[in-house]
């Protein structure tokens, strides 16, 4: 893996969630409108020409996701068995560990990709942009803290508490996984695109 650019840590917790609640909001609000229209792609490509570049791009960023949404997939597994009382606390904290640092730029080149990653210009549009910060929003801001929750829950430091705010973390990255795979779907529409794999979020959610 290359050197990165340092990237500083957050002071505190509180901040981070202060952070990560004005960034979905503020994706929210301007997302419900941008999804209520679909805008047409730019630039003068023919349809398969930009069939071919949307294929292209979906690869990509599956690509650049691929260890942060491995990662959780298996820490939410494990943290869901320690909870149950069949798996291991050490192993599930572990996990939680790993799928954190693929998550964020400073420690994945994948993540890092994303964040500077830009809609090729035949089939941009503001739909598809907002899909595309969705995903980085999803890795970065509801992810990533949600794993840090499960290390203080599986520590025993504050375990409803901690409980609580991954199960809030995970209500969060549902919309945002929600709203991400409508601004594809509605891209792969457009275009009469088929047979496209889709980029696959693993869910955060609890069995109860």
């Amino acid at each position: 893996m290359t050197s990165q650019p340092k990237v500083d840590r957050p002071p505190s917790r509180g901040r981070h969630q202060i952070v990560a609640g004005a960034a979905l909001a503020a994706l929210l609000v301007v997302g419900l409108a941008i999804l209520l229209i679909t805008t047409a792609g730019g630039g003068r490509s023919t349809p398969a020409q930009q069939r071919t570049v949307f294929a292209s791009m979906v690869k990509r960023l599956r690509f650049d996701l691929r260890e942060c949404t491995r990662d959780t997939a298996h820490a939410v597994s494990t943290f869901r068995r320690a909870e149950e009382g069949g798996g291991s606390k050490r192993q599930a904290i572990e996990g939680a560990r790993v799928a954190a640092a693929a998550c964020v730029p400073a420690t994945n080149n994948g993540i890092w990709n994303l964040s500077l990653y830009a809609v090729p210009d035949s089939v941009r549009n503001r739909t598809l942009e907002y899909g595309v910060s969705c995903l980085g929003v999803w890795a970065q801001f509801e992810v990533a803290p949600a794993m840090k929750d499960i290390e203080k829950a599986l520590d025993g430091e504050n375990h409803p508490a901690a409980v609580a705010g991954y199960k809030l973390m995970a209500e969060r990255a549902a919309t945002v996984k929600m709203i991400a795979d409508s601004a594809f779907q509605q891209e792969a529409v457009r275009l009469r695109q088929t047979g496209i794999q889709p980029i696959s979020l693993p869910s955060l959610q609890l069995a109860s």
